[in-house]
């Protein structure tokens, strides 16, 4: 095959070439930040200077065909730390070339921007033995070398670049995410190996294994956290709900929850196959939006604090946990200020933070809603993203006040006189016509199953004396108990419930509700 051997080469647009490409001694190959090369043979850099250069909405890609030799270096720009309360300043990355160890990149002049306390440096892994990111250092981690696949939280002074250097990965990066830890030992932090981005529906579907996707090693209700460098809810997550065609930009690092049953098993990975070149961004908050999908997020806020939570309709997706696309909120924490959901069918209690349903659930559903926030602050539920059917209304329902609003054309503001936690309150509702007062009662609980304790949770407000029973699917009465009206959280003991799906149903003077949930 023909070589092209390079002494200076300054690119200014996109660059393809068939052949093998050569940066002999004394020559330069620069990148900008809206381009590409493809090499469609072999890469060597006997002595030359290869730089990539990105900004924070631009990456530039270099894509390797064959067999790569020699270091290039990828100046990845990186979040600055500001402190002032909007954005957590830091950004989840990871490195787009191999071999590199961190005192090398720790001492590289160009990296003088990268946050330092004496010998420790803003850059650290999730560590899964103590269940939190851990910064490096450059004493003793001098010689550790930052590896392909593994994500980082890093910051800089500036919102600069750092300059990784290294070889360019051109083959399978398999990544050994793991289920272990003190604390969210499901969540594994990773990222892009390659110079270039990669498609995610590709990653997502890519097979490890005969019949098993990246996605199948993943935890049935999650997907793709990437930061998007919000200081509320922070998390841009991506399901087979609402990939689209996005992309994953060179050095983005982002979160994954493993399958306990599966990570013995099998590895994560990215493969050649999956490369692609754009000028696209990566997960900063509100650049990403996909007219052809049908969503809409719903925001809780604040004067100081914001958070969203989405939902997505489908023809591959339902009422109940539909895998690969509906996602928990990250670390299913809910501890903080938060909104988010319950899934409609088969509810455990998981906060979901983006619900997948079907197309036909646009006409009619109830969707219990969680909000967790203090007494005294002015709350606003408002939608901040809006692609549905013009004919589709979403209702905002407050069961505690007995009031729908029309979230359409308006925001529903209060100022709560306790503190809010958890579900039963707040619902949302699809349908063509007001709500009526008979409409908001019982049908405005919200029950599941809690595993971890054994016991099924009933939110929300009664507004008369109310009996909860329990039947087995043949129908005879396996529990019963008389609800407290002044409570708007009660549970009932099922650990007596051998496994299997059961049926609860509340009943009053004036009217019945049942609820199929499973008892584990």
């Amino acid at each position: 095959m023909k070589k092209i051997h390079l002494v200076v080469l300054l690119l200014m647009s996109y660059v393809s070439i068939a052949q093998d490409l050569t940066v002999i001694s004394g020559g330069s190959i620069t990148i900008h930040k809206d381009n590409y090369v493809f090499v469609g043979g072999d890469f060597t850099n006997t002595a030359g200077t290869v730089t990539l250069n990105s900004a924070s909405d631009q990456y530039s890609s270099l894509i390797i065909n064959g067999t790569a030799t020699g270091d290039v270096n990828y100046k990845r720009y990186i979040n600055a730390y500001t402190d002032n309360g909007i954005s957590d300043d830091n950004d989840l990355v990871s490195a787009p070339v191999s071999g590199q160890t961190f005192g090398a990149f720790s001492s590289n002049s160009e990296n003088a921007n990268l946050l330092a306390s004496e010998t420790l440096r803003a850059f650290a892994p999730f560590d899964k033995s103590v269940g939190a990111y851990v910064n490096y250092n450059t004493s003793t981690n001098a010689n550790t070398v930052i590896a392909a696949g593994t994500g980082y939280r890093a910051a800089t002074s500036d919102g600069g670049t750092l300059t990784f250097t290294g070889s360019v990965e051109t083959s399978t990066v398999a990544i050994n995410i793991q289920d272990s830890g003190p604390f969210y030992a499901d969540w594994n932090l990773i990222g892009n190996p390659y110079p270039s981005y990669v498609n995610l529906a590709a990653f997502l579907n890519h097979e490890v294994s005969s019949g098993v996707t990246n996605l199948d090693i993943l935890e049935s209700a999650s997907g793709i956290y990437g930061y998007d460098g919000d200081v509320s809810d922070g998390w841009d997550i991506i399901t087979l709900a609402n990939v689209g065609s996005r992309l994953l930009a060179p050095g983005q690092g982002f979160f994954v929850a493993a399958d306990a049953a599966d990570v013995s098993t099998y590895d994560l990975e990215f493969t050649p196959a999956m490369r692609t070149t754009s000028s696209d961004d990566d997960f900063i908050a509100g650049r990403s939006s996909d007219n052809d999908l049908t969503f809409f997020n719903l925001n809780l806020s604040t004067s100081n604090k914001s958070y969203n939570t989405e939902f997505y309709f489908n023809a591959n997706a339902t009422s109940g946990l539909d895998a690969g696309y509906d996602a928990v909120v990250w670390g299913a924490d809910t501890s903080g200020f938060v909104i988010y959901s319950h899934l409609v069918e088969n509810n455990t209690g998981a906060p979901i933070a983006l619900q997948a349903l079907g197309n036909d659930d646009l006409s009619a559903i109830s969707i219990p809603l969680g909000v967790n926030a203090n007494a005294g602050e002015q709350l606003t539920f408002s939608i901040t993203e809006f692609n549905l059917p013009s004919s589709s209304t979403v209702y905002l329902e407050d069961s505690f006040k007995n009031t729908t609003t029309l979230l359409n054309s308006s925001a529903y503001v209060l100022t709560p006189v306790v503190n809010l936690s958890g579900t039963g309150r707040f619902y949302l509702r699809f349908t063509n016509h007001a709500l009526s007062t008979t409409e908001n009662t019982l049908s405005s609980l919200n029950i599941f199953n809690e595993s971890a304790n054994k016991r099924v949770v009933i939110n929300g407000v009664l507004q008369q004396s109310t009996t909860a029973r329990i039947y087995d699917l043949q129908g005879r009465e396996v529990g019963s108990q008389d609800l407290d009206s002044n409570k708007t959280s009660q549970y009932m003991d099922v650990g007596y419930l051998s496994t299997g799906v059961y049926v609860v149903s509340l009943t009053n003077d004036q009217q019945s509700i049942s609820k199929k949930i499973i008892i584990h």
